[in-house]
């Protein structure tokens, strides 16, 4: 596991949930899957509570449905509301890097190259799992610098309503490695204070990204 992201569970929920969440992105559970608690609490050998716990959680991440009184179940994908999104996503994430760019200082542009280095060697300890945390925190990372909590609010509610984006690591391994150049690549640009290169970049590696997860989930399906 890379530098800096080995986790520490403070809480039986906190594990159950890094777990499934972790099974959820390798594809390990199937969409529209039944995700019964009495057998998860058999899984992971621990009472029904943390289970129901977990699975509130990863329902407020987009990942799981539960509904009364039925139970818990896997997202399905959505292909036309997934494309919806990751549309307006591509628009509104490119426009905060660009707001970010102009206002990020030292600190925060180092933490962002801290960041990438941390990624690279997810690439050669062949670590989605981590990958997958780091370039979550890469583009939080950004985003929280943009100045307009409207749109960091917007970018955030969209990432949790298309949360299958986050397998692609999984589905695609390979992906990490153009993944970091992209990521060294916009931060270079915010170091720079290039604002239009910063947004093209990020644009352009939120729309390739996206397409290939679709590309992804369609053959998964």
């Amino acid at each position: 596991m890379a530098k800096g992201t080995q986790s520490f569970y403070t809480t039986k929920n906190d594990m159950l949930y890094s777990r499934l969440k972790d099974k959820l992105l390798s594809g390990a559970y199937h969409p529209g899957e039944r995700l019964v608690v009495a057998d998860l609490a058999a899984e992971f050998n621990v009472s029904s509570m943390p289970v129901r716990e977990a699975l509130q959680r990863l329902q407020q991440d987009g990942w799981v449905e539960i509904t009364p009184h039925v139970g818990a179940r896997v997202v399905s994908f959505n292909k036309s509301k997934y494309l919806e999104i990751i549309a307006v996503r591509s628009e509104l994430e490119s426009m905060a890097a660009r707001l970010a760019a102009e206002r990020m200082d030292t600190a925060h542009v180092g933490r962002l190259f801290e960041i990438v280095a941390e990624m690279e060697a997810c690439i050669d300890d062949g670590d989605p799992s981590s990958y997958t945390k780091l370039n979550r925190q890469f583009h939080d990372a950004i985003y929280s610098c943009c100045g307009n909590e409207t749109l960091l609010g917007i970018i955030n509610d969209l990432i949790a309503k298309s949360s299958q984006s986050q397998s692609i690591f999984y589905l695609s391994p390979k992906r990490m490695q153009i993944s970091a150049q992209e990521h060294r690549q916009i931060a270079e640009a915010i170091s720079v204070r290039d604002l239009e290169k910063a947004q093209f970049l990020m644009r352009l590696h939120k729309e390739e990204g996206f397409e290939l997860t679709v590309e992804l989930l369609k053959e998964d399906s």
